[in-house]
């Protein structure tokens, strides 16, 4: 191969504030809780009265996910909704909003009433198929039914009923929006963790078309949030008594967040959980982390392209494995690498050893790794900002070999939808690291079995007596999302 260094591109711009100060744990991560007024803080503290009013045990119940199968009356009006789903959306993977539910006070608390006139528009990503849907009689009625019967049995129809008077007080009630997935993909995401809400959502449940156990989200506890970003997205939606109780449960002792923990969801099961405590992701069934010969192999090999632009070649990563240890390399690999440096001209040599200096690190990181040892991607995202590599070459370096070269999933950034209720025709997120190296209780060794989405087929096998097999059949489900509704000035 003859040198080619046009292809490749020195950045020269500094690595960002951001990057150099990356936190090693979750919690420090954690930025101040913005209060309800502009110019006061919420104290999230041990020390916080928060804590010890009677208003702070208002999520308590709710700040893990709640999993629970349906009855048969409820499995019944499952799939009456999913059937009506399917005819509608032409058997479509994409998401679609099937309805609208508005809750209602009574002397005997909410009421749960089907919405002819829906009133919140689906973000974008999301088809409208509300229209259709509500001229089915018997699939409105079925999924009022068991959109109330799930909200009473993850027990958030009990909380919105305690705190209903202060929410209307505000200006404030609870909607529930009902969307349809024909299938979601447990490939590679590059999203990661996420929360659901554009900033009214305060609850979420997934309830599942299966006949069979199966993994549901994995998901960290509440990891703090950006002031800047509570204060404009979140702040504003939500009624002050909420936002109270969640901050009562915002909290991070040490050691909290230090697993990623996986939803296990039985036969025709539910899980519901508090969209605002908890980040959440779909089930990967890709590694977080490579092992020192995956690197070392893809590196030798392949070239690092990103939007055109080679970012590496295997020549640079090769000679600088080549400098820090001579033996790496040997016999007609050795010649190889060899030739191919005496064949840059001697106007490029210089440009060329600034990229292996700067891919030192890299090969130093791999190097100094013992046989079979794991790579997180926050090990090479330290690497390669010791290596002086841009901001934007570091996430192209970094997607590059972990998503689409390795197809790896880190899952050690949360992203966060930043266009608050008007994404309506683009979807865009702000994403923040956390910890790359928690423990996970989904390991990679039950996700070999377990096979992929529909395109292979696997024998189910057991974790903890409980049979799983994420490939049998599509991930069909319903997302119900109980959010805050301003009330109409009339």
């Amino acid at each position: 191969m003859r040198w080619e260094y046009s292809k490749l591109k020195v950045h020269a711009d500094q690595v960002t504030h951001e990057f150099h100060q990356r936190p090693n744990k979750m919690k420090q991560l954690h930025s101040v809780n913005p209060y309800l007024n502009e110019n006061k803080i919420l104290d999230v503290s041990n020390d916080s009265p928060l804590l010890t009013n009677s208003e702070a045990q208002g999520l308590k119940a709710l700040s893990e996910p709640k999993i629970f199968a349906l009855n048969a009356h409820d499995i019944v009006n499952r799939d009456s909704v999913i059937e009506k789903c399917r005819s509608l959306t032409n058997h479509s993977k994409r998401t679609h909003r099937i309805c609208e539910i508005n809750t209602v006070k009574t002397d005997n608390g909410l009421r749960l009433e089907f919405n002819d006139n829906p009133s919140i528009m689906p973000i974008s990503g999301i088809l409208n198929t509300q229209t259709a849907f509500k001229n089915d009689i018997i699939a409105t009625t079925n999924v009022v039914a068991l959109t109330l019967s799930v909200l009473e049995q993850s027990g958030q129809l009990q909380y919105l009923n305690d705190n209903i008077d202060s929410f209307i007080k505000e200006g404030f009630y609870p909607v529930i929006t009902v969307d349809y997935y024909g299938d979601r993909s447990t490939d590679v995401n590059t999203v990661g963790f996420h929360r659901d809400s554009t900033g009214s959502t305060l609850f979420v449940d997934l309830i599942y078309n299966t006949d069979h156990a199966i993994d549901g989200p994995e998901y960290i506890k509440h990891v703090g949030w950006n002031q800047k970003y509570f204060q404009t997205f979140v702040q504003p939606n939500m009624p002050t008594t909420a936002l109270e109780h969640i901050a009562a449960e915002s909290i991070n002792p040490d050691g909290v967040d230090e697993e990623i923990k996986l939803c296990r969801i039985p036969a025709n099961g539910v899980v519901g959980f508090t969209d605002t405590l908890i980040f959440h992701s779909t089930p990967q069934e890709a590694s977080r982390a490579a092992t020192k010969e995956e690197l070392f192999n893809f590196l030798k090999t392949k070239e690092i392209d990103s939007n055109g632009s080679l970012i590496s070649t295997p020549y640079v990563f090769k000679h600088a494995c080549h400098i820090i240890d001579p033996n790496t390399f040997n016999g007609k690999e050795l010649e190889d690498l060899q030739k191919y440096i005496s064949e840059i001209p001697q106007k490029d040599m210089r440009d060329f050893h600034k990229l292996v200096d700067k891919c030192m690190p890299i090969a130093h990181l791999i190097l100094n790794s013992q046989t079979g040892d794991k790579i997180y991607q926050t090990d090479l995202t330290d690497a390669l900002i010791d290596g002086n590599f841009c901001v934007r070459d570091i996430i192209d370096f970094e997607n590059a070999l972990y998503y689409n070269g390795l197809h790896k999933n880190p899952l050690d950034r949360v992203a966060l939808i930043n266009c608050g209720n008007t994404c309506h025709s683009r979807l865009t997120s702000t994403t923040f690291p956390i910890d790359g190296k928690m423990k996970r209780e989904k390991s990679i060794e039950r996700m070999s079995d377990q096979g992929s989405n529909q395109s292979k087929r696997s024998s189910s096998v057991t974790y903890n007596n409980v049979a799983s097999n994420n490939g049998a059949q599509p991930r069909e489900f319903l997302r119900l999302w109980v959010q805050f509704k301003k009330s109409d000035p009339t």
